[in-house]
């Protein structure tokens, strides 16, 4: 299932504090790992590594 066009993996912003911006990835923290990730979807706005994690939570009902 796709969920859409104009899904995109995006850096998230910078800020005051941090140059290089980090989140746990949405689909590792469901798996139980701890895994940062730099990315995130344009437009779920859900931190996510560029693989394999955006493909799945993209395309997978379950991942």
């Amino acid at each position: 299932m796709v969920k859409g066009c104009g899904h995109f993996p995006q850096l998230f912003p910078h800020s005051a504090k941090k140059t290089n911006a980090s989140k746990r990835c949405t689909v590792c923290k469901g798996k139980g790992k701890h895994k940062e990730t730099r990315y995130h979807c344009s437009q779920c706005d859900l931190p996510l590594c560029v693989a394999p994690c955006f493909e799945l939570n993209h395309t997978e009902v379950n991942f």
